[in-house]
This record gives C-alpha cells, sequence and structure tokens, in this order.
C-alpha cells in the first residue's frame, strides 16, 4: 500500500543477512535514486502488515559487492511524518531521512525500529541507485509543457479522474515558467492509481491551496491520457514519469526546487512553498 503507484521495484531481503525481527517489512518508496544527497522514503508493516507508525526508526545503508558481500556506506535517523495524512486509506505514513549515496548500483538498508515497549525491530530490503535521474533533476530548468488545462476540454473529466475533479486545471505549465510563476506540479491519477496514494496527495495538495494560491500556481497532471488503454499524457511523457504520485515545485525562474516522490506530508511540503513563494 505504501509503495508508489504504477511499478516502484518491489524490495527483495539481502540474500546474506536472514530478515529477523518477527516478520516485520521495510517497503522502499522511492524509484529515482541518484548518487548524492537523495530524500529516501519507507513504509514499515509489522509481522500483520498493519503500518508501523511510533517507532523510532534507524536506517543503515549498505553498498551490494558481487558474491554477496554488503558494505556498510553510511546511517541516519529517520523522521517519520504522517500527521496530516489521509489515512482512510491504510496509509499512516512514511519514515524519511536524507542520506547520500556515493556510487550507483545495487544497496541494503537496514532499519531497526524500537518501539514504545523498547523492543527493538530489525528488518532489510534492497533497493537500486541509478547512474542518472529519469524525472527532471533538482536544479534543472522545468520542461515547458503545453499540458491541457479545463478550457481545452468539453468536460473536465475528460484530465481530471478524481470524484470531484480538483480545481488545478487552469495553468499550463509552459504559461507559468514565460510568467515567472512558481508552481506546484503534481502527476497523479486519482481514480486508477493501484497504490490508493495518489488520491489523499491530491486532496493534501488542495488543502494547501487557500494559503498558497495568491503566489503559486497550482497544476494537477493526469498520467492517463487513456485509462483504457493506459496511453501515458503526453506532459507524463515529457517528464518521463514512470510511478506516480509525483510532485515537483518550480521557482520564479523556472526551474525545479524540489521533487517528492510517493506519500508526501504537509510537513515536507510548506518549507519547500516558502521558498519559492518568497
Amino acid at each position: 500500500m505504501l509503495a508508489a503507484c504504477g511499478g516502484a521495484a518491489q524490495p527483495r531481503s539481502i540474500a546474506q543477512a536472514p530478515k529477523s525481527g518477527a516478520g516485520w517489512t521495510a517497503l522502499p518508496v522511492q524509484s529515482d535514486l541518484v548518487p548524492g544527497t537523495d530524500r529516501f522514503t519507507v513504509g514499515l508493516l509489522d509481522e500483520q502488515d498493519r503500518p508501523v507508525v511510533d517507532a523510532k526508526a534507524h536506517f543503515s545503508f549498505f553498498k551490494l559487492l558481487n558474491g554477496g558481500q554488503a558494505v556498510k556506506k553510511g546511517e541516519a535517523d529517520a523522521v517519520f511524518l504522517g500527521k496530516d495524512f489521509n489515512d482512510t486509506t491504510g496509509n499512516k505514513g512514511v519514515y524519511v531521512a536524507y542520506p547520500s549515496f556515493d556510487e550507483a548500483g545495487d544497496w541494503g538498508l537496514q532499519v531497526d525500529a524500537t518501539i514504545a515497549d523498547g523492543s527493538t525491530h530489525t528488518t532489510r530490503a534492497n533497493f537500486q541507485v541509478h547512474p542518472e535521474a529519469a524525472t527532471p533533476k533538482v536544479g534543472s530548468k522545468a520542461i515547458p509543457s503545453h499540458n491541457k488545462i479545463a478550457s481545452d476540454v468539453q468536460d473536465i473529466s475528460e484530465i481530471d479522474s478524481g470524484t470531484p475533479p480538483d480545481d488545478m486545471h487552469d495553468l499550463r505549465i509552459a504559461d507559468g515558467i514565460g510568467e515567472h510563476k512558481p508552481m506546484l506540479v503534481i502527476f497523479a491519477t486519482p481514480a486508477y492509481c493501484t497504490s490508493r496514494v495518489c488520491g489523499p496527495e491530491v486532496q493534501l495538495v488542495q488543502s494547501l491551496e487557500p494559503q498558497w494560491r495568491d503566489k503559486i500556481g497550482f497544476i494537477h497532471i493526469e498520467i492517463y491520457a487513456d485509462p483504457k488503454t493506459q496511453r501515458l499524457a503526453p506532459t507524463v511523457e515529457e517528464w518521463r514519469i514512470r510511478t506516480e504520485p509525483w510532485i515537483f515545485l518550480i521557482n520564479r525562474d523556472g526551474i525545479i526546487t524540489a521533487k517528492f516522490e510517493g506519500p508526501t506530508l504537509k510537513e515536507e511540503l510548506e518549507p519547500e512553498l516558502a521558498k519559492i513563494a518568497g
């Protein structure tokens, strides 16, 4: 439930270090990690597949070498973010850290999670760090897409699968760049997202509009141009989106200042919104 929709790699246990801790599971969310400092988000499930929301989590990161060896490269305390997340879907929040990866390749994660009774549960998962990001990089120019807006269609349902549709379909990314307007762009398909994260994420973004809409343009891009055939929308193709949801923040110079894959919380978004609104 906590994995990004649309094909994020499923976590695999580290072969040379068997999983311990009464069957807990770590679910790394990010599918587009690259060398350097990056946002690393993990969902934790207990032995009954229930989200763990009250643990103190510590992450250790290992580079996996040929022959089954694992070399420890770093560690970080993770912060739980979830108090504002819409938990009606069963998603209760995520554990977030900002580690640094020195090279691409296969990596391993160990999570040591201590809960209220003092017991510690350890679980492991594998993930990949890619040589280059598939999606546009932080610090790069935003792609000046001519995404469809409400005035382009006869029925808003053509570009919004939500029930009801949201109001984030009045601005093209290209026009926002031309107007030097800061923007939040969310790629998500509420009706067709298999992870059930997309609808709550759109709602979360909508909840930020009243405070920020005078300074920031809000844009929702549906994933599919045709949901029946799963033909991707042109803007999704241009931005090389392969999982969802994704949120990108763009400043008035048209530069991407932050991006978030999978479940994202107000605690993460609001400081970044303040930076581009200033």
